[in-house]
């Protein structure tokens, strides 16, 4: 069995607590008061430095701009994670540590590397396929603004591994434990909330949702999943960095502009994670049936 799957299940981690409805609907109010209330303080400092209102709207959104930029992410996805953190203790009656399931940095690092593979790869036939459409960065980067935008993609990312795989995933289970139906809800929903991102974007992170739920619901830990989504995040941010990605304009070390390949790298990426989902079935012991005996729905409506 490998070192990163332990005891409990993930369920045990998702029936610690109480979680009548409200509970829910409460917490996640509770994070984005918090949420809203970080980022208006984080504006007001950036514009008693100096910086025009005009200025500071176009700074927020524009990565090539990341000491403003990243920054935002940092302190915003940090003020989420706080939230959900502080809802969880408060109202549901458990520690916020339950939302990680079983924990271990040896699974982090097994889905940065697994994942990295994978991009590396997509870069090398996207590359192959049009080598005119990358451009090497010619002036260096300053190793501040790295390390920035480093510390803040592992909040962001993990902060969403903590609410979706954590938070989302642990509450679907309390509606239904059937592991297929929360699988492809909790994969459906990350991929919706990416729609402002494009559609492209939002069906890759429909597909990656729904495979590092089953991943965590089979491991037992969002640790796998936090591993992957930093490396992805990172990577498009640091290091090969597309001109239609959300992080377009970012100073990274190579310039994409392949337009026409961005459905290829979907289907890429779609096709990797289904490979990953099948390797990890062959090696992982059996996923504990977690189905209820009754397939009923509703354990949301109660405090047991």
């Amino acid at each position: 069995m490998p070192a990163f799957i332990v005891k409990p299940t993930f369920l045990d981690h998702a029936l610690e607590g109480r979680h009548a409805f409200w509970r829910y609907l409460v917490a996640v109010l509770i994070a984005f008061v918090i949420q809203t209330v970080v980022s208006v303080v984080y504006v007001m400092v950036v514009v008693a430095s100096g910086v025009s209102m005009a200025d500071l709207q176009s700074r927020l959104t524009d990565p090539s701009q990341p000491m403003i930029f990243f920054p935002l992410i940092a302190i915003s996805f940090g003020a989420w994670l706080i939230g959900f953190g502080l809802g969880v203790m408060w109202l549901h009656r458990k520690s916020p540590m339950r939302l990680l399931g079983n924990w271990t940095w040896a699974g982090f690092v097994l889905g940065l590397v697994v994942w990295l593979v994978v991009l590396i790869a997509n870069v090398a036939v996207d590359y192959g396929l049009r080598p005119e459409g990358f451009t090497l960065r010619l002036t260096p980067v300053d190793p501040i603004v790295i390390g920035l935008i480093v510390v803040a993609l592992f909040i962001q990312t993990f902060a969403e591994e903590y609410i979706f795989r954590g938070y989302v995933t642990q509450g679907l289970l309390k509606i239904n434990r059937n592991i297929w139906f929360v699988t492809l809800v909790g994969g459906l929903i990350f991929g919706a909330l990416h729609i402002p991102n494009g559609i492209p974007q939002a069906v890759s992170a429909g597909a990656m949702g729904i495979a590092f739920t089953w991943i965590t619901l089979r491991t037992g830990s969002i640790a796998f999943a936090a591993g992957a989504h930093f490396i992805n995040n990172l990577f498009g941010a640091v290091i090969v960095v597309s001109g239609v990605d959300v992080f377009k304009g970012a100073p990274g070390l190579i310039t994409q502009t392949t337009p026409d390949l961005l459905w290829w790298d979907v289907g890429f990426a779609a096709v990797a994670m289904v490979l990953i989902v099948l390797v990890l079935a062959r090696r992982l012991p059996p996923m504990v049936d977690v189905a209820p005996k009754s397939g009923a729905l509703g354990e949301l409506q109660t405090d047991k």
